[in-house]
C-alpha cells in the first residue's frame, strides 16, 4: 500500500465518525485491502475513526507487516464496520467495491484513464441502500 493513500483513509474514518448512521454503528472499525502472497486480507483498525493520522499510519504499517510476516490473528480480520482498497497500484482503472458481511459502506479508490498526461483517482462507494443516506456535492449528509 502506497503511504500516501492516508491521506484519504483517515481522514474518511474521522468524518463517519461524525456520522455513525453511515457505518450503521457507533464504532468506526476500517478493513483495508492488502495484498500480500496473490491474496487478498482485509485487516481491521479499531476505532479508526478516533484515531490521529499519526496513530492511524502506525498501525496500517503494523497490520501490513504481519499479513506479510503471517503474523495476523483471524481476529483482527473481523468486525470492520466499513472497507476501503485503494487499487490504482495495480493499473486497475474501474472496479466496484463489495459489502463485506455486515458493513454498510465500501469505498474503493481506482485509477482513471489518464488525459493529458495527468493521473487521475476515481473513487467508488458501494452502500447498503437500507441505510438510508444520501451524500450531495457540498458534502451533507441526509
Amino acid at each position: 500500500m502506497q503511504l500516501y493513500i492516508y491521506i484519504f483513509f483517515s481522514p474518511l474514518s474521522l468524518t463517519l465518525n461524525k456520522f455513525p448512521e453511515i457505518a450503521g454503528k457507533s464504532e468506526i472499525n476500517l478493513s483495508f485491502a492488502v495484498n500480500s502472497g496473490g491474496k487478498a486480507f482485509y485487516p481491521v483498525i479499531k476505532n479508526a475513526g478516533k484515531t490521529s493520522l499519526g496513530e492511524f499510519c502506525c498501525k496500517v504499517k503494523e497490520l501490513t507487516e504481519r499479513i506479510e510476516n503471517g503474523n495476523l490473528n483471524g481476529e483482527e480480520l473481523l468486525s470492520g464496520t466499513f472497507s476501503a482498497a485503494d487499487l490504482r497500484q495495480y493499473g486497475i482503472i474501474r472496479f466496484e467495491p463489495v459489502l463485506l458481511g455486515s458493513q454498510k459502506l465500501s469505498v474503493g479508490f481506482h485509477g482513471l484513464e489518464r488525459s493529458q498526461g495527468i493521473p487521475e483517482i476515481g473513487v467508488s462507494l458501494a452502500f447498503d441502500k437500507k441505510t438510508g443516506f444520501a451524500i450531495y456535492p457540498e458534502g451533507s449528509v441526509l
